[in-house]
C-alpha cells in the first residue's frame, strides 16, 4: 500500500469520507496513524506494528461492507492471492485479521510515493521512455502472477504503485482469478474497471485467461505514453466498452509526437481484439519493452524512476538531453545502414525534443532532398513515420528563409498539415527520386 500526500484534517474531503469508518486508535499490535487512502471497499491507514517496530499499511474494510458475504469473500481472496507470491514488484503481505476478529483488515508493506494515476493527472509530462520504465517491472510482476496461476483481472494506473525508491508495485488482487479454483462471478455484472477491460471480458462469450492482464497493461502503457489519455476513452460508459470490443482507438503517435512506431507496435501488440495476437507470455512483453530501453541507454529502470521521484522536473531536463544524444547516434546508425525512413524518425524525435537541434535540422534536410515531399507527409502521417515531427520538419524546412522555430506544444495535427487528407488509415512507403 501506498504513503502519499493525502490532504489531512478536519473538513478535508478525506477525512470527511473517511470520519464513519475510522477504526480506533489499535488494531491488535498496530497502532494507527493515519488514512493514507481510500476506494470503494476499504480504506487504507499508515500504522505502526509495535511489536516488529516497523511502518505497515492496513486495509480495513467498510464496516457496512464487513456484513456482505460476497464483499468478506473478495476480501480474503485478496490475501490468499497475495500470500502465494512472493515478489519485489508486488507489495509483501504480513498479516489479516482472523475470522473472529471485529474488524476485517489486511497488514502489507508500505510504499512510500505515490500511485502511478497521481503522477500522470498532477505530474509533469512524462517521456514515453518513463512511462515504460515505470511498467516494466508491473509486467514482470504480472508474469510472477501468472506463473502462481494468478489472473490480476484489475491492473489499471491507480493500482500501480511507484516508490521513492524507485520500485513499482502492482497492488490490489481483491478481484484476481486463482486458476483452478472458484472463480468470483457476479450475474449481469462487469469485473473489474471497465476502461481497463479487455474485449473477452466485456462480451462473457469466452473463458478469460492471463491475455487479459496483457490487455490491461496495454492500456496502461498507453496512458504512460500519451501522458494519461486513456486508449479507450468516450462521452460514455456504453461507447468506451463499444469502442474496447470493436478495438478502435487512435495510434497513440497522433496524441503524442514523442512516441515512435516501434513503441507504437508494442502498444498495438497488447491491444489485439483476439487475444491469440497479442504476445504469449507477459514475459515476452516485458523482453521487448526492456530492449526498447536497452536501445535508448536505459538500462536501469529502478535508478531512473528513483531520479525522477527524486527531482521530477530536473529529471526531465536530463532524461530529453539523454534521448537527444542517443536518438541522434541510433540515427547516424540507421544512414549507415541505409534506413533512410528510420532515420527520418528518430531524427525527428530529437527535434521534438530539442526543436532547435541544428544538426538534426541539417540531416533531416538532407535526407528529404531527394524525395517527393508531398507523398513522404502522406505517408508519415499515415503512421510510416513519426507523425507530426517529421512532417512538421519537412513542411518547415521545404519553406525558404531562415532555419525555423518548431515549439512542440505548437506543431500542427496530422489533419492540418496543407493538402493532407485526415481519413487515410493505410500507407505504402513514399517513392523516392534518386
Amino acid at each position: 500500500m501506498v504513503a502519499s500526500d493525502f490532504p489531512q484534517g478536519p473538513g478535508t474531503a478525506l477525512s470527511d469520507a473517511l470520519a464513519a469508518s475510522a477504526p480506533p486508535g489499535h488494531i491488535e499490535k498496530y497502532r494507527v496513524l493515519e488514512p493514507i487512502g481510500e476506494g470503494g471497499m476499504s480504506v487504507v491507514y499508515r500504522a505502526r506494528d509495535e511489536m516488529l517496530q516497523r511502518s505497515v499499511a492496513i486495509k480495513v474494510m467498510h464496516r457496512h461492507l464487513a456484513k456482505d458475504p460476497e464483499a468478506r469473500k473478495r476480501f480474503s481472496r485478496e490475501a490468499r492471492a497475495v500470500a502465494r507470491l512472493t515478489h519485489r514488484n508486488i507489495p509483501e503481505i504480513y498479516d489479516f485479521s482472523s475470522s473472529d476478529s471485529d474488524l476485517n483488515y489486511l497488514v502489507t508493506e508500505l510504499v512510500e510515493g505515490a500511485p502511478l494515476a497521481t503522477l500522470l493527472r498532477e505530474g509533469p509530462a512524462i517521456l514515453p521512455e518513463l512511462g515504460v520504465m515505470l511498467c516494466v517491472g508491473v509486467a514482470s510482476a504480472l508474469q510472477h502472477a501468472h506463473t502462481h496461476q494468478i489472473i490480476h483481472r484489475d491492473v489499471k494506473p491507480e493500482n500501480i504503485l511507484v516508490g521513492r525508491d524507485g520500485v513499482v508495485k502492482l497492488t490490489d488482487f481483491g478481484i484476481a482469478q486463482i486458476v483452478g479454483l472458484e472463480s468470483m462471478t457476479m450475474t449481469g455484472t462487469l469485473i473489474g474497471s471497465p476502461a481497463h477491460m479487455a474485449p473477452e471480458q466485456i462480451d462473457g462469450t469466452r473463458d478469460i485467461d492471463y491475455r487479459v492482464d496483457i490487455w490491461a497493461l496495454g492500456t496502461v502503457l498507453y496512458m504512460a505514453a500519451t501522458g494519461g489519455t486513456l486508449p479507450f476513452d468516450a462521452d460514455n460508459p456504453h461507447s468506451v466498452l463499444k469502442r474496447i470490443v470493436d478495438g478502435n482507438y487512435q495510434d497513440p503517435r497522433r496524441i503524442n509526437p514523442h512516441v515512435d512506431s516501434e513503441l507504437a507496435r508494442i502498444i498495438g501488440r497488447c491491444l489485439q481484439v483476439d487475444r491469440a495476437a497479442r504476445y504469449a507470455t507477459m514475459s515476452e512483453l516485458e523482453v521487448e519493452l526492456e530492449a526498447w530501453l536497452e536501445a535508448r541507454g536505459l538500462n536501469d529502470p529502478e535508478a531512473e524512476v528513483r531520479a525522477m521521484m527524486a527531482d521530477p522536473s530536473g529529471y526531465h531536463r536530463l532524461l530529453s538531453d539523454h534521448l537527444s544524444a542517443t536518438l541522434m547516434a541510433l540515427a547516424e546508425e540507421a544512414v549507415g545502414e541505409r534506413e533512410r525512413h528510420r532515420a527520418l524518425e528518430l531524427y525527428g524525435r530529437v527535434l521534438v525534443l530539442d526543436p532547435e537541434h541544428p544538426a538534426a535540422f541539417e540531416r533531416v534536410r538532407r535526407l528529404t532532398s531527394g524525395m517527393r515531399t508531398r507523398r513522404m507527409v502522406l505517408w508519415t502521417a499515415a503512421g510510416g513515420v513519426a507523425v507530426v515531427a517529421i512532417a512538421a520538419a519537412v513542411f518547415l524546412l521545404t519553406r525558404p528563409g531562415p532555419t525555423p522555430r518548431i515549439e512542440a506544444h505548437a506543431l500542427p495535427a496530422v489533419g492540418m498539415l496543407p493538402g493532407l487528407a485526415p481519413e487515410l488509415t493505410r500507407a505504402r512507403p513514399p517513392e523516392l527520386v534518386d
